[in-house]
């Protein structure tokens, strides 16, 4: 990661760009954030370019935002920035300027790409500098922001959910002693309909949202829900329920919950800066995460090259204690995993150290903050004392990867 950095007057004469080289570099993550590249040059042969090249490593993520690119140049068979080779390959280009950077011709004799080349799987392309685009979250999955009329937002998070690479997430909201919930979430929107009609005693169809999507909604004996497409076009299927038994003030079964048809009725479309404002305190949102993260990891050791770049908020919005968990857990996870290694190479001084770190987890005060919010920190603690009490259970049955929600890679 490179952030607020400077790479100037920097010649290459090898097969890549010396800038930065992630030549068969497995697994390897790159972001760049209000970094410059300024007059430097890829010579003959520098496939990769005049400021930056990544080569045939599984790199699972490239990110440049907020950096400059001016002057650079790059000779035969070069790109002008960029050249990541991997199928499949989480990309994002953000705000970024540039100027007078050439490239040269390619080896097919064409015309040099003088912004970012990509090479994805076999095929290529390229971005100019100021070109905005994203693989990982492409705008096409964000979900419509929505609020209830007169109730309050209790409760709100998102979720980035890396198999389909698209958002989730859940509202709880508010009015006196009344509650319901909101939940969006990317499948087929006909399986969820044939889940919930399972069991369901009562079923109907609704115009909601200015009368511009059909619900449908379903009743049970003790709430009742309804599913709808997000007619934005993102794909996602929104859910809104509410517990019957808290708003019937009677004692005989509503057969027909009209009140909750009137509450599905009032869901509206909201600006950005609405939905926001309406907000409880506990939320984070991308814009300020990066310094609610910093803040998180101090007194944290983090290990092997971790820092607080690596725990970007991809989502739009978090609650705090979701990004508090989103955070320590790989960092736990990694020296969990490190200390394992150390175990089975027979490193007894690493060992130890990383031991200490993990047993560290009891002082770090997002975890004791956590501790009065919710059982996350109990979790890690928990794993903490394992690996004192019964280390095989980590060692050889690897119980924090399913505990902790561990990547199989997450070093």
């Amino acid at each position: 990661s490179a952030y607020k950095s400077t790479f100037q007057n920097n010649t290459s004469t090898g097969l890549f760009a010396g800038n930065i080289d992630n030549y068969q570099t497995s697994r390897q993550t790159i972001l760049l954030d209000e970094t410059s590249f300024v007059n430097n040059t890829g010579q003959y042969g520098s496939y990769g370019g005049g400021f930056m090249a990544s080569g045939l490593g599984n790199m699972p993520s490239l990110t440049i935002r907020n950096s400059l690119f001016r002057n650079n140049r790059a000779s035969y068979g070069a790109a002008g920035a960029a050249f990541p080779y991997t199928d499949d390959l989480d990309l994002i280009f953000s705000n970024n300027t540039g100027e007078r950077n050439i490239a040269y011709q390619d080896f097919a004799d064409e015309e040099g790409c003088n912004g970012f080349l990509v090479f994805f799987d076999i095929d290529e392309r390229c971005f100019a500098v100021s070109e905005d685009f994203a693989t990982a979250l492409p705008l096409t999955s964000v979900p419509s922001m929505l609020l209830l009329s007169n109730w309050t937002v209790d409760y709100a998070s998102e979720f980035y959910e890396l198999s389909t690479r698209s958002l989730s997430g859940e509202m709880d909201f508010r009015r006196g002693q009344l509650q319901a919930s909101l939940q969006w979430h990317l499948g087929s929107f006909q399986n969820w309909v044939e889940d919930r009609a399972d069991n369901a005693i009562y079923t109907t169809f609704v115009s909601i949202l200015e009368r511009s999507v059909e619900a449908v909604v379903f009743q049970y004996e003790s709430y009742s829900t309804a599913l709808w497409q997000d007619e934005k076009g993102s794909g996602q299927t929104f859910e809104f329920r509410r517990d019957l038994n808290a708003h019937n003030t009677s004692d005989h079964f509503v057969f027909r919950d009209t009140e909750f048809v009137t509450l599905l009725e009032s869901l509206r479309y909201v600006s950005s800066s609405e939905f926001f404002t309406a907000m409880p305190d506990s939320l984070v949102t991308q814009q300020d995460s990066a310094g609610v993260i910093r803040d998180m990891l101090q007194e944290v050791p983090l290990p092997g090259s971790f820092w607080d770049a690596d725990f970007e908020m991809i989502t739009r919005f978090s609650d705090w204690y979701q990004l508090g968990a989103y955070v320590t857990a790989p960092i736990l996870c990694t020296l969990i995993d490190d200390w394992i290694s150390a175990i089975e190479n027979m490193d007894y001084e690493a060992e130890e150290y990383i031991l200490r770190q993990i047993q560290s987890s009891r002082s770090w005060k997002v975890l004791e903050q956590m501790d009065q919010m919710g059982g996350w920190s109990e979790v890690v603690w928990g794993y903490a004392d394992t690996a004192i009490n019964n280390p095989s259970l980590l060692v050889e049955d690897k119980r924090h990867i399913s505990g902790l929600g561990c990547s199989s890679d997450t070093s």
